[in-house]
């Protein structure tokens, strides 16, 4: 054994010190990776105190030189040896003089740093396949990018990514493979001469294939000669972060060519949210109208009158499904933030387009009328749940602001009656902000908004089940017992066993999900209900806005209602999908973010 690990170790130092035999090397590179363990385990198996282990730093060398430089990932059989030995070596290091002592820790240094970059590329392949977040991939790559020339189940990854491009049939996984397909491409550090004649022979073989279908024929023509150049996928609609003053220049072309089409809307507005947040996509006023009627309005920030449905940027939304909160204040936005923190949110002093839901009620605050439009508003000012709870509980600070508190608790009390069991759902979800605190739902301002939301996501999902239009529905089933139980539930947050019994009363709900089918939502005990308030954090929103703009605001054609339903059928689908990857993915990710590689 002695000879052989002598022989072995003169071996890989030459192939160490001959770059120009790295290709040679390349067809037994797990061959060797293992062999190294495997005298690695025999010599601290048999560790003996009086003896220089120098060597095993070079043989640890090694073996991290093949796993940084060789296109092969480490196998689960490699793992288990890796955790083998840094076992043995934690183990001997008890014994070991001060001397070997530092060679057994360099030892386990270097173990560590593999197991890592073999649990990066399970990583990787996750979150390509089965997490299909492009956010996390980013982070991925980002902290170790020698993961886009891996092999995983002796193939490179380019080509699984490749392979899965080409078995899939539907749009948006078509899409969502092109933008995976671009990141390896833009990367320098991605070895495409390496894999690019088989990589053009997978994809034109598939091209010869009579029955394909034309959207992806074109799509693969497109990745081909991106792959034959090695260019950007996307370079024609490539995002500029220098985007207000086209936005501006946009909405000044809105508003001029569509100013029928466009209400400016100049009451006092507010948004109302947390002091830190960072979107803005609702905003609340109201008006009072020649025979005594109030007009309470919802803005919405309007994104797709800004972009095309079909544009790149809200493609990539679709793709992400919604802003992810992580830990701290740290976010996954799914509209870049230079867009939905500024130029499409709706800030304060700024004029932006918007969609206005209107709820007119009479004297007596019944509701009358809803209706909706496409507007232009300036808010007024920013509002926080904080400020705006203090205000109500000293009465304003003047007699204008007195006014307007009582009329908006008015109105509350007015959704309160029509939504009577918002608050107790609001309250079994348990609601937290970004930073982890709980939304207390007691709180006018808190209650003001949430019925608000819930009032648009009511009304919209009404006139589009009532007209059997295609739509985006929030749905929920539920046994009625549980809500019996939620509406004697009394409201008390000062009573320690309140949060117990919630908590018992949410695990009888199931999951709210998406459908085109309107089935109801008994959580929150109302026929219909859809998402519309948050198109900057949400995508269903964004859908539903689509779906305003097909059949609320135009008549629209057989062809149009045909498209719409079809694409709220197979976004729903994914959406429903998504959400449930995105816990763990959401776990991958915050691991991801302290692991810290040496080279």
């Amino acid at each position: 054994m002695r000879n052989n690990t002598s022989m072995l170790i003169n071996s890989v130092t030459n192939y160490v010190n001959s770059m120009a035999m790295l290709q040679d090397l390349k067809v037994d590179a797990n061959c060797y990776f293992f062999k190294l363990l495997q005298i690695l385990e025999y010599e601290v198996k048999n560790f003996r105190k009086i003896k220089d282990y120098t060597f095993l730093i070079q043989i640890a060398n090694s073996l991290r030189f093949f796993n940084n430089r060789l296109p092969s990932s480490v196998k689960k059989r490699h793992r288990d040896k890796i955790i083998n030995v840094k076992r043995l070596c934690e183990e001997k290091i008890k014994y070991a003089d001060d001397y070997n002592k530092k060679i057994l820790k360099e030892v386990i240094k270097t173990l560590e740093i593999l197991l890592v970059k073999a649990k990066r590329a399970e990583l990787i392949y996750e979150t390509i396949f089965n997490f299909r977040k492009l956010d996390y991939l980013d982070k991925v790559i980002e902290a170790d990018k020698s993961l886009l020339n891996i092999k995983v189940k002796d193939s490179p990854i380019f080509i699984l990514v490749l392979k899965g491009y080409l078995e899939t049939n539907t749009r948006n996984s078509i899409y969502y493979f092109e933008r995976v397909i671009n990141k390896f491409l833009l990367e320098d550090e991605f070895d495409l001469e390496n894999v690019k004649s088989k990589a053009l022979e997978l994809l034109e073989e598939y091209l010869s294939n009579v029955n394909i279908d034309i959207f992806k024929a074109k799509s693969i023509k497109r990745v081909i000669e991106c792959i034959k150049k090695r260019e950007n996928l996307f370079k024609e609609i490539t995002i500029n972060p220098q985007k207000e003053n086209i936005l501006l220049e946009k909405q000044k072309e809105i508003i001029g060519d569509r100013v029928n089409d466009r209400v400016y809307i100049n009451d006092y507005i507010v948004t109302i949210d947390d002091n830190d947040a960072l979107v803005l996509d609702d905003a609340l006023s109201f008006s009072i109208l020649a025979n005594g009627n109030i007009v309470f309005k919802v803005h919405i920030a309007d994104i797709l009158a800004y972009f095309d449905y079909n544009s790149s940027l809200i493609q990539e939304a679709k793709l992400k499904s919604s802003t992810i909160y992580l830990t701290g204040d740290t976010q996954i936005p799914m509209i870049p933030l230079d867009l939905s923190g500024y130029s499409l949110s709706l800030v304060e002093g700024k004029e932006r387009l918007a969609k206005t839901f209107c709820f007119e009620f009479d004297k007596d605050y019944n509701l009358v009328n809803t209706y909706f439009l496409n507007s232009i508003i300036r808010v007024s000012k920013r509002e926080s749940y904080l400020n705006l709870n203090r205000l109500y509980k000293l009465g304003g600070t003047s007699k204008e602001e007195a006014e307007r508190l009582e009329v908006l608790y008015n109105i509350l009390s007015s959704f309160r009656k029509i939504f009577r069991n918002v608050e107790n759902y609001e309250r079994s979800k348990l609601r937290k902000s970004i930073h982890g605190n709980m939304v207390d739902l007691s709180d006018f301002a808190e209650q003001l908004v949430a019925h608000s939301m819930v009032s648009v996501g009511y009304e919209t999902s009404k006139f589009f089940a009532e007209k059997q239009l295609p739509f985006a529905y929030r749905c929920q089933k539920i046994d009625k017992n549980w809500l019996k139980l939620l509406n004697n539930l009394h409201l008390d947050t000062s009573n320690p066993e309140y949060l117990k019994i919630l908590k018992s009363v949410n695990s009888g709900y199931p999951k709210s999900y998406y459908s085109s089918m309107n089935s109801g939502h008994l959580g929150l005990d109302i026929s219909s209900y859809s998402h519309a308030t948050s198109p900057l954090r949400r995508f269903c929103d964004i859908l539903n806005h689509l779906a305003l703009d097909t059949c609320y605001f135009k008549d629209p054609t057989d062809i149009e209602l045909d498209n719409l339903l079809k694409e709220i059928q197979e976004v729903t689908t994914y959406l429903n999908m998504q959400r449930n990857t995105n816990e763990e993915a959401m776990k991958e990710f915050n691991k991801e973010r302290v692991l810290k590689l040496e080279n």
